[in-house]
């Protein structure tokens, strides 16, 4: 269409479900700054601009007062109030599509932790992930030795103290440090993530999937929780 490409931004691995991605963001501040002089933005399909049709809407139309439009290369549509209800269409199909991803994406690691499995990345302090051949790879929690002795020592001197002399979490940090039982990653240990260490049920056998919610980071409701075997 006689357009002028004048710069690219890219999300790879992203979510489109929400404006919390950095080549988005530089997209839209380079857009809207009057030096650059553009005049639309092109993407594959109306899903890789926003997956959510009230974001997607307010963007738009943040972007049309500064005069630039949005154009689905592979979705375009025409000019005026027409064009903008097939658009608006589009962008509810693309929220619609996303919910309903995320909806059978959770119930199968649902499914999944209720048979023992983890779904994590990144094992708990003093764990490490082992997968399982087969047809289908299982990944399950095992303890991690080395880094198992640092849970059991952080307990013992927590409840017994050392020496004698009991620690709270401030002093208790320091010993760890100082005798070089350190994190994952050779770390130092910092009072916040002692006491997260010293409040994690998964060190008795209580380890849950489903606990919190993704965006949020709130804790869900008791019953949601899926305790892994």
């Amino acid at each position: 269409n006689k357009h002028e490409i004048v710069e690219r931004f890219c999300d790879r691995g992203a979510s489109a479900t929400d404006d919390n991605r950095l080549g988005f963001q530089e997209m839209i501040s380079y857009a809207l700054d009057k030096s650059s002089d553009v005049e639309a933005i092109l993407v594959l399909t109306t899903s890789r601009f926003f997956r959510d049709a009230v974001g997607a809407r307010v963007y738009k139309e943040r972007l049309k007062r500064h005069g630039v439009q949005v154009i689905a290369i592979t979705q375009e549509v025409s000019e005026g109030p027409s064009g903008e209800l097939v658009e608006m269409i589009f962008e509810a199909i693309d929220q619609y599509e996303s919910r309903m991803n995320g909806f059978h994406t959770l119930r199968g690691m649902k499914e999944n932790a209720r048979q023992g499995n983890f779904n994590g990345s990144h094992a708990p302090f003093g764990y490490r992930v082992e997968t399982l051949s087969g047809d289908k790879p299982k990944r399950r929690l095992v303890v991690d030795p080395v880094e198992a002795e640092v849970v059991r020592l952080l307990f013992r001197a927590y409840v017994d103290g050392i020496d004698g002399k009991r620690l709270g979490t401030k002093a208790l940090t320091e010993y760890l440090n100082e005798n070089g039982h350190l994190s994952r990653g050779d770390r130092p240990w910092t009072k916040m993530r002692v006491q997260e260490r010293l409040a994690d049920t998964t060190y008795v056998g209580e380890c849950y999937f489903n606990r919190f919610d993704n965006k949020s980071k709130r804790e869900k409701p008791r019953d949601e929780w899926i305790p892994i075997p």
